[in-house]
């Protein structure tokens, strides 16, 4: 099976595992959800190389291919789309949204 780009989401009933990130300027929180299951517990995790890799080891943890998670980045800091560490580079889908940025 070919995977589709990266920068081409795939059809909402293709993702096993959903994540909204809320990024702030030190911190961020997530939540993610595998379909039919609740959602899990929000998390914070500080805005650094740790924080993030912390975060990335959970969402591998849920099982699954990672092109097949989508991952939603509400950014009013700048940190998270600067990291090292960008979700894209092991196959995550990612979407962002800057609340102050047009449509």
């Amino acid at each position: 099976m070919k995977l589709p780009s990266p920068l081409q989401p795939l059809p909402a009933s293709a993702y096993s595992l959903f994540v909204g990130v809320d990024s702030a300027a030190r911190t961020a929180v997530a939540a993610w959800i595998v379909p039919g299951e609740p959602v899990t517990r929000p998390i914070t995790i500080e805005q650094s190389p740790i924080g993030f890799a912390s975060l990335q080891d959970q969402l591998l943890a849920t099982g699954g291919a990672p092109a097949n998670r989508l991952i939603v980045l509400e950014a009013t800091g700048t940190r998270l789309s600067q990291a090292g560490d960008d979700p894209e580079a092991i196959g995550l889908h990612c979407e962002r949204h800057h609340p102050h940025a047009s449509p």
